[in-house]
């Protein structure tokens, strides 16, 4: 349970750290559906059913979920309306040991709901009210060395104004999807730091 300014539990692409990034850049969706952000809020994350191969410390969990109420507004922000946005994730990683080749397989599906401030299009920006912010994701990684393959699939909605005055706002809503895929083919040679001392209930340890 983490309270705070943090990274939002969206699909694949939104939480990842920089050094699991195949590229420099985020992908498109993550800034032009302002996923890509800390926000201030309460998420609750863990798993259920968890795998364990003590002898490569390979633990996964079947079920892995998030959810949590955030404010919507991004980093060092105060919130601008009284409406709390909520975000959940769940994914589901098929049962396996280290060496299966179905290892790491997940299927995930993430939602964001939320409202926004609405603007007229006048010089001043002036406020026409709240209206929708809605984000839908699927989501598929596979990652067995030396192969890996994600797609993501992003469907969001957003509310709009596009008149000058506010007895005619001209209240409408932007759809935008998008597709994200990656493929990897990796070279060279995998090490285990510290074999050794990796727990194990018999008396085996490879040379």
């Amino acid at each position: 349970l983490t309270l705070g300014q943090q990274l939002l539990p969206f699909g694949l692409e939104v939480p990842a750290t920089e050094e699991l990034k195949p590229v420099i850049r985020n992908a498109q969706f993550t800034t032009k559906l302002n996923l890509a952000r800390r926000d201030v809020g309460l998420i609750v994350r863990g798993d259920l059913f968890p795998l364990v191969d003590f002898g490569y410390n390979y633990r996964v969990g079947t079920i892995q979920y998030a959810v949590g109420v955030v404010n919507g507004a991004g980093p060092n922000i105060q919130d601008d309306n009284n409406v709390r946005d909520v975000i959940a994730r769940v994914a589901f990683t098929v049962p396996s040991d280290f060496h299966s080749w179905l290892r790491q397989i997940t299927l995930g599906a993430s939602g964001y709901f939320g409202s926004q401030n609405t603007f007229l299009t006048d010089t001043a920006k002036t406020i026409s009210g709240r209206g929708i912010k809605r984000r839908l994701g699927v989501d598929f990684y596979y990652n067995h060395w030396p192969f890996g393959i994600t797609y993501e699939f992003i469907r969001g909605r957003d509310a709009v104004t596009t008149g000058t005055a506010l007895d005619d706002p001209q209240r409408s809503h932007i759809d935008s999807e998008s597709h994200t895929a990656t493929v990897f083919l990796s070279f060279g040679e995998q090490f285990v730091s510290g074999f050794r001392n990796q727990g194990k209930y018999d008396d085996w340890w490879p040379d």
